[in-house]
């Protein structure tokens, strides 16, 4: 199936989101097994990712993926950087010569259950302003700190503590803009793109 969504957001980033119906020997031209995965979803999900950032960026050296012990995929050279996110089908991309990170969630009922463990009490506030139902707040919100632990790669991270939702706008229907922080060795302003997918949440961040 060909992309359901591709963006240049700027002149040196591409995002793309692909729904996967396809088997694991149609990626298999372009992408290949890094490592072993024995669940058949996850093998799916892994070609498919590695074969998305061929469809964004032809040339994309996908042969040079390494893993990170935290299991971030990152090129050695850093000339450029890439992130991808799986939620059931649906795979998405990001790749750029600025630090990136990318989730894509559909929205669930289990976030309700686990708000407090990722969210602070003035966080659920801004959430519960949204006009939408409580699944789909606390998924949109999980998707915002997901991505910015992509974007951070190096793992070991208190979504809670670590990292902190300011403020959230939806600038039209099913796109939003959020303000963030996220705390390390310094305290770093983040801005997060979201925006509704074929009913899953897209988010993604730039250094």
């Amino acid at each position: 199936m060909p992309l359901v969504y591709q963006q240049n957001i700027n002149e040196h980033t591409k995002i793309g989101v692909w729904q996967i119906i396809e088997s694991n020997s149609y990626f298999l031209h372009r992408a290949s097994f890094q490592y072993s995965i024995s669940h058949p979803q996850k093998q799916l999900q892994h070609l498919a990712g590695r074969f998305l950032l061929t469809e964004l960026l032809p040339d994309f050296p996908v042969e040079q993926i390494k893993v990170s012990t935290e299991g971030k995929p990152y090129l050695t050279d850093d000339a450029l950087f890439f992130s991808i996110a799986h939620s059931n089908d649906m795979v998405a991309a990001i790749i750029s010569n600025k630090k990136a990170g990318i989730d894509i969630e559909m929205p669930s009922s289990k976030t309700i259950a686990i708000r407090d463990k990722f969210l602070t009490a003035s966080e659920q506030v801004i959430f519960a302003e949204l006009e939408m139902d409580q699944a789909a707040q606390l998924t949109l919100a999980w998707s915002l700190k997901e991505a910015i632990y992509k974007w951070y790669g190096l793992g070991g991270v208190d979504f809670k503590k670590q990292m902190n939702i300011l403020r959230i706008k939806e600038t039209a229907p099913g796109l939003f803009i959020s303000d963030a922080t996220f705390l390390a060795d310094k305290l770093m302003p983040l801005q997060l793109n979201s925006m509704l997918i074929e009913g899953h949440y897209l988010t993604w961040t730039l250094d």
